[in-house]
């Protein structure tokens, strides 16, 4: 076999087509991210951020934050702050800088809805390094880095991937394939020039991590650097008046406008409330037991963190068909009240926050059916003219098949929920 040489003038002609094409398409390896680099160049800006117990001058939460100014001027998550939100003459808010010295820090301006906080630091200070916000949204698939503090281990870069907005949410959030940990909260994900694309706020394990745009935080510190503007007193009072501003786009105006319906056994029952819902369904085997059972339910992915004891801002529907196949009347009655008369799981709030649930039980009769209902409400404690809301129906009039439903509401108005329970009760029709 011989050998075959290609001259050296060649050789060099091909390497130097071989480098343009992947300048080109983007492979040059001076363009591709590298996380040293972007550690070296970025990670001094994110700080870890303490709310401390002042009776015991000790760390309670801890959290990332990161410099977007000069002057001092800090973003981070909500959640990290909320327990001075709620109790600031208990805490207080600092960061430690890279020679562990801690610094006072005041916070500014909250935005409950996308978990941001904007805070800065109480002592003059020039502040050496600090983001910039992008200003253009990241391609799916671009390689995007995370810095933060897990787990207080020190300061941390975790690499991933931009992968795109959620589907099923009412406020934006991006899907970041990376992994995410506790103490990374309000952490900046930057893309490889820096500029922040994201904020870190919550993860599902398995590099399945949550960011809020950018956009919202730049817009939350445009609001609190604006000439005039005063932080409130007390902060708790922005928190209430924000979940009232939610409630009205995301349940009043919204919820069961389109009248989306399926059929189950018979009846037409609402589904998708809203596009931000994601549905699912299931039923049992009749080879299994006495009765079937088939389950429709929909339900926000959305939440509002308030406190480390209470969240809000959810809603769902859950549709129960059962039927009996080999029960009694007195039987399938029995197994019927028990689906009535299970209580919601997803209402997550101590006593501390709201009260017990008050239910008045009504009959009604409408679209030709005849139903059972209970409205149950719980009212917040610290927020006035906020409620937590279920609304029960039983389908009636059958001793061998029956219809039980559920609406569950969280973070809303009296007024709200009676309209909107309205809504719901008017898409239930008979079909046969």
């Amino acid at each position: 076999m011989k050998n075959l040489l290609l001259p050296r003038s060649l050789l060099k002609a091909v390497a130097l087509l071989i480098a343009s094409l992947f300048s080109v398409y983007g492979f040059a390896a001076e363009s591709a991210p590298n996380a040293t680099a972007v550690f070296e160049r970025y990670a001094g800006a994110a700080v870890k951020v303490r709310i401390v117990d002042r009776a015991s001058d000790a760390k309670s939460v801890i959290g990332t934050g990161f410099f977007v100014d000069d002057k001092g001027y800090l973003v981070t998550n909500f959640h990290v702050i909320s327990a001075w939100v709620h109790d600031p003459e208990k805490y207080r808010v600092e960061y430690l800088d890279d020679d562990k010295n801690s610094h006072l820090l005041q916070v500014l301006n909250i935005d409950v809805v996308n978990d941001l906080a904007v805070a800065r630091v109480v002592e003059p200070a020039v502040i050496d390094e600090y983001l910039a916000f992008a200003t253009d949204e990241a391609a799916q698939g671009a390689r995007i880095f995370s810095f933060g503090y897990p787990h207080d281990y020190g300061i941390t870069i975790v690499e991933g991937t931009y992968n795109g907005l959620l589907e099923h949410a009412f406020y934006k959030k991006i899907h970041f394939t990376g992994s995410l940990n506790s103490g990374m909260s309000g952490g900046p994900a930057v893309n490889a020039a820096g500029e922040v694309v994201g904020i870190n706020v919550a993860t599902s394990g398995n590099q399945v991590s949550f960011l809020v745009p950018v956009e919202y935080a730049h817009r939350l510190y445009d609001a609190t650097v604006a000439e005039g503007y005063q932080p409130p007193v007390p902060f708790v009072t922005l928190v209430e008046q924000q979940l009232k501003d939610h409630q009205q786009v995301y349940v009043a105006d919204k919820l069961f406008k389109a009248g989306d319906t399926v059929e189950m056994g018979g009846y037409q029952v609402p589904t998708t409330p809203a596009h931000f819902f994601n549905c699912w369904g299931g039923s049992s085997d009749s080879d299994n037991g006495p009765s079937m059972r088939t389950d429709h339910q929909c339900s926000t992915e959305d939440y509002l963190y308030i406190s480390n004891q209470h969240v809000s801002g959810s809603a769902y529907i859950h549709h129960i068909f059962l039927e009996s196949l080999d029960l009694n009347d007195y039987q399938f009655s029995h197994l019927y009240s028990n689906s009535f008369g299970h209580h919601p799981s997803r209402l997550w709030a101590d006593a501390e926050e709201v009260t017990q649930f008050r239910c008045q039980s009504d009959g009604l009769a409408h679209n030709g059916l005849e139903f059972k209902t209970a409205f149950c409400v719980r009212r917040y404690r610290k927020m006035d003219g906020l409620y937590d809301v279920v609304f029960k129906l039983a389908m009636l009039g059958d001793a061998q098949s029956g219809l039980t439903s559920e609406l569950v509401l969280s973070g809303v108005t009296f007024e709200t929920a009676v309209e909107t329970s309205k809504r719901y009760l008017e898409l239930f029709a008979w079909n046969q």
